[in-house]
C-alpha cells in the first residue's frame, strides 16, 4: 500500500455538519485539520483555532490538565454551527482551552463580557459580566439563552 493510501486509511472524518466544516482526525493528533469551512472570516478563524487546540498534549498547562476530549470538540463544533447562523451579527469569539480539559468561547464588548464554557463532560455553562463587574452564571445554557446573552453583550 502506498504511503498516501496508508495515511488516508489512518484518517477518518470525525464530524461533518452539513454546510459547515469537515474535521479530520489522525492517530497522532486528536483534531488536526479543518478541511472545509463555509462562513465568515471570524468563523473560519475560530474553527481553525479549535482545530489547533486539538493538538494540545496532556499537561499542556503545566498543571496536569488533560488534553481536550473528542466529546468536548464535538459539542464545540455543534456550538459553532449555531454561531455561524448569526455570523453577520456577531464578532469573533476568543477560543481558549480551560484547565481540566474544556474549551471556552469569549466575547468582550466595552465593559461587558460573555463566556460559554464547554466543560470536560460536554455540558455547557455561561458567565456574563456587566459594566459593574456583577457576574451572572448559569450551569446550563439553551440556544435561546445564548442568543439573548450575545445580543446583550453586543448592545453595550
Amino acid at each position: 500500500m502506498s504511503p498516501a493510501a496508508t495515511a488516508a486509511q489512518d484518517q477518518e472524518t470525525a464530524w461533518h455538519p452539513e454546510n459547515t466544516e469537515t474535521v479530520v482526525t489522525s492517530p497522532s493528533t486528536q483534531w488536526c485539520e479543518v478541511t472545509e469551512v463555509r462562513g465568515d472570516d471570524w468563523a473560519q478563524s475560530a474553527l481553525r483555532r479549535l482545530s489547533d487546540l486539538g493538538s494540545l498534549p496532556d499537561d499542556w498547562d503545566g498543571f496536569g490538565s488533560p488534553r481536550i476530549s473528542r466529546d468536548v470538540f464535538e459539542v464545540a463544533f455543534k456550538l459553532m454551527r449555531v454561531l455561524i447562523e448569526y455570523e453577520n451579527l456577531l464578532p469573533s469569539p476568543a477560543v481558549v482551552p480551560t484547565s481540566g480539559g474544556g474549551l471556552q468561547f469569549e466575547w468582550i464588548n466595552q465593559a461587558r463580557e460573555f463566556e460559554i464554557e464547554v466543560r470536560p463532560d460536554g455540558s455547557l455553562a455561561a458567565l456574563s459580566l456587566d459594566e459593574d463587574g456583577e457576574a451572572d452564571e448559569e450551569p446550563v445554557i439553551t440556544q435561546d439563552d445564548l442568543l439573548s446573552r450575545l445580543i446583550w453583550v453586543m448592545a453595550a
